[in-house]
């Protein structure tokens, strides 16, 4: 009867072995498969309607000036420089407007 007993654990053993190896297997399929992420799409502004022009004005003493026209000046006085960068500081006590252009400070009057 010993012998008996001896088959039925090595039929036992084989039948858990080939269930280690198929639960092995089927885990190793599960964290090979690639995963696959959806990107969220940037959205794009004003891509179906016209944008709004946006005009910013500065009132100061009885004079105004629009943030467009301080610009235009700015170029024209860089007229030979190509701008990369171009940060602008209005000061309107001092009728001044100074301005970095490609790391170099510099100023205009209003």
């Amino acid at each position: 009867m010993a012998a008996k007993k001896t088959t039925k654990t090595a039929t036992e053993t084989k039948a858990a072995a080939a269930e280690a190896k198929t639960e092995a297997v089927e885990a190793k399929a599960e964290t090979a498969a690639p995963v696959e992420e959806k990107k969220p799409t940037a959205k794009k502004a004003c891509t179906k309607k016209p944008c709004a022009k946006i005009n910013i004005a500065l009132q100061y003493a009885d004079k105004e000036y629009t943030i467009d026209s301080i610009v235009e000046r700015i170029k024209a006085v860089e007229s030979e420089t190509v701008i990369s960068t171009l940060d602008v500081y209005v000061v309107p006590e001092k009728s001044t407007v100074y301005y970095v252009v490609n790391g170099e400070e510099k100023s205009i009057e209003l």
